[in-house]
């Protein structure tokens, strides 16, 4: 569905959700339910930069991908005594060597991972696919691979965009998706929470929210952490890939969120110190983050949480001229100590250029008034920003293009005091109390 009807041609947008067990149902991830195609203006864009027209959008010529996955000519190689030996691991039903199941592990969400799918270009997949569980049987299964040198992958939510999840030598892939997706414990007291690696984002965010339901908590909490793919990746993936979401000036980032780990490797189960400090030694914590599955397959994850309040949240966005001034503005937020907002995005010129598409700015009043005041397209660079946690009754300060201060608000953002300077940049009306 677009966001309003459009003016002139508008392509055939195709609405039919995939069907289970489809090539499309591989590429096309997301919520099958939902749809939002581009508008007008934006699907004008794409034609410009693309150097295409409507007749090029006017038909389907090319497979859509609604046909069953059926790899004939790509057999998995596993042998039947290995097959049977993964089987007794963790039960015969939760092993395969489907073939929509083999590629639908096969591949991240790269632009050319999708372009490959679209085309059914096979060119890696595991030979079989297995649902762990529990860490016991990670680590179990991690044992037999070393042992018997069968390669081994592990798929998380699947939103790479390394090709870290494309299994190029076959083997093993473990699917954490189904099954090896619990809350072991939650800790109120410290505020952590501890996962099995191959739980979603949106299912974590959800039971921190109805922690007083889910855990009897006293409050709600959140994870703070909210990549881009949040709605597609596991808690696994954002520790070893070293995530960095969208709140992390002011949450952290998923470095500064674990506390502690657990990976079973050849050598057997690793163990990370469950100490929000050290004072000795390097920090195992920071070496295990990032390794990609490099070192060992991740299994639990203990987090911090921080407390969930909405109603705190404000939001807030500034368009500036260019962007060696919006630069100098964002480091004078970051450099000066009155605190750090949770989203904190300033958007090149390009990338403001398409926001404004895709907010629909482009289509009201305010864009011929930027324009008017300066702000030229392909110049203009728009900052984002969202402000999270307790309410406070502290109160902030606003500059002049001098760095002068100006006025003194509450946090409501009511103004409390005014400052007036003369020519020279001296304050005027200065009020002297003598003791």
């Amino acid at each position: 569905m677009s966001n309003k009807p459009y003016k002139g041609f508008e392509p055939k947008w195709l609405l039919t959700p995939a069907p289970a067990g489809s090539y499309r149902s591989i590429f096309r991830w997301g919520d099958p339910e939902f749809f939002k195609y581009p508008k007008e203006s934006l699907y004008k864009m794409m034609k410009e930069a693309f150097h295409m027209t409507d007749e090029d959008f006017r038909d389907y010529t090319d497979d859509i991908g609604f046909d069953q996955v059926s790899l004939p000519d790509h057999p998995s190689r596993i042998a039947p005594e290995h097959l049977e030996a993964l089987k007794k691991i963790v039960g015969e039903e939760f092993v395969t060597t489907g073939d929509y199941e083999r590629l639908s592990v096969a591949y991240g969400c790269t632009g050319y991972d999708l372009l490959r799918l679209r085309h059914k270009q096979i060119d890696s997949l595991p030979d079989v696919v297995v649902y762990p569980d529990t860490t016991e049987q990670v680590e179990e299964l991690v044992r037999y691979a070393a042992e018997h040198k069968l390669p081994l992958y592990v798929y998380g939510g699947g939103s790479s965009v390394t090709r870290g999840v494309e299994p190029i030598k076959g083997g093993i892939s473990l699917d954490m998706r189904k099954r090896f997706n619990k809350i072991l414990s939650f800790n109120e007291v410290d505020q952590t929470i501890t996962v099995q690696a191959g739980l979603s984002g949106p299912a974590l965010e959800e039971a921190l929210q109805d922690a007083p339901n889910r855990f009897g908590a006293k409050r709600q909490y959140t994870c703070g952490h909210f990549p881009q793919s949040f709605e597609y990746s596991s808690v696994g993936g954002w520790v070893v890939t070293r995530g960095a979401g969208q709140n992390s000036t002011y949450y952290g980032t998923i470095a500064d969120i674990v506390l502690s780990q657990k990976y079973a490797t050849p050598i057997g189960r690793i163990v990370t110190p469950h100490y929000p400090r050290e004072a000795t030694g390097p920090d195992l914590n920071q070496i295990m983050m990032g390794s990609e599955g490099t070192f060992g397959v991740l299994t639990e994850v203990t987090l911090k949480v921080f407390r969930w309040q909405p109603e705190n949240r404000k939001r807030f966005s500034y368009m500036f001229r260019d962007w060696e001034t919006a630069m100098a503005a964002a480091r004078e937020m970051m450099q000066c100590e009155c605190g750090y907002s949770s989203v904190f995005r300033l958007s090149d010129p390009e990338e403001t250029h398409l926001m404004l598409k895709l907010y629909n700015v482009d289509e009201t009043p305010l864009a011929p008034l930027l324009d008017k005041l300066g702000y030229k397209d392909m110049e203009r660079c728009m900052f984002l920003g969202f402000t999270d946690g307790e309410k406070s009754g502290y109160t902030y300060y606003t500059q002049n293009a001098h760095g002068d201060v100006v006025n003194l608000t509450d946090a409501t953002g009511a103004i409390t005091k005014s400052y007036t300077y003369d020519a020279f940049g001296v304050e005027k009306n200065i009020s002297v109390t003598v003791t």
